[in-house]
C-alpha cells in the first residue's frame, strides 16, 4: 500500500513495458487465484464432515479460512486490479468485448487515490473521482460565485 498523501496516477506509454506489467499482473493473479481456490477445496472438505470434526481439523479449518480471506483481501487491494469491483469502467467495456467477467482486465494504468487508500483504473478516476475544475487549470477553481460567497470573511 502506498503512504502518499496526493493522488498518484501510475501509467506506462513504452508498449514493451505495459505488456510486461500485464505479464507480470496475470502471473500474480493466477498465482493467486490458484491458491485461493486450493484453500476453498481444503475447507469445503473440513465443512463436509461436519460435526464428526476434530478440534485439530477445526483450528486448520479457521487457518486456512482466515488465510483465504486475507490473500482474497491482499488481491482485491493490490495493483493487479481495479478497486471499483463490478463496478469497474474498464471491466464493463471488457465485457461488452466479449471478454470474461471473470477475467477482470490487468493491463489498466492506476490511480492511488489517498483518501480512499485505494487504487483505481484511470478510466474510474476519470469518470468518477476526477473533478472538473482540475481539467482546466487556467480557470480559477474558486471563480463559482456560489463558492466566493461561503468564504467571505
Amino acid at each position: 500500500m502506498m503512504n502518499s498523501k496526493k493522488i498518484r496516477i501510475i501509467k506506462l506509454k513504452d508498449p514493451q513495458l505495459r505488456r510486461v506489467r500485464k505479464n507480470l499482473r496475470d502471473i500474480i493473479k493466477l498465482a493467486a487465484k490458484d491458491e485461493i481456490k486450493r484453500l476453498l477445496e481444503i475447507t469445503s472438505n473440513c465443512l463436509k464432515k461436519g460435526k464428526d470434526i476434530s478440534s485439530e481439523e477445526q483450528i486448520k479449518f479457521t487457518q486456512y479460512s482466515r488465510e483465504c480471506n486475507q490473500l482474497m483481501s491482499a488481491l482485491s487491494s493490490s495493483i493487479i486490479q481495479c478497486s471499483s469491483g463490478a463496478e469497474c469502467d474498464s471491466l464493463e467495456e471488457a465485457i461488452k468485448q466479449g471478454f470474461n467477467p471473470k477475467d477482470r482486465p490487468t493491463d489498466l494504468d492506476m490511480v492511488w487515490i489517498p483518501y480512499y487508500q485505494k487504487l483505481f483504473c484511470l478510466k474510474c478516476y476519470e469518470s468518477t473521482f476526477y473533478d472538473s475544475t482540475y481539467r482546466n487549470e487556467s480557470e480559477d477553481p474558486y471563480a463559482d460565485p456560489y463558492y466566493k460567497d461561503s468564504c467571505k470573511l
